[in-house]
């Protein structure tokens, strides 16, 4: 697991009545790549209709897309 993540999930563990109000600061293309290869690949399509292999085809550019939403929030 990617250090920022593992900082941060120490932290909900240890404090689990602490709110964290933003962590978009933390997202970076690292990230957002160690999270997908975290997530299963024969679920249920997103909210955004895409499934898994639709999102790998063009795997970087959405990866960007996905940083730029994060950083518009």
């Amino acid at each position: 697991m990617y250090t920022k993540q593992l900082r941060i999930a120490a932290l909900a563990e240890r404090f689990p009545q602490r709110a964290f109000t933003s962590l978009a600061h933390n997202i970076d293309a690292q990230w957002l790549k160690t999270a997908y290869l975290m997530t299963r690949r024969d679920g249920a399509v997103g909210i955004d209709g895409q499934t898994a292999d639709d999102f790998v085809r063009d795997f970087e550019a959405n990866i960007q897309r996905l940083l730029e939403e994060a950083e518009a929030v």
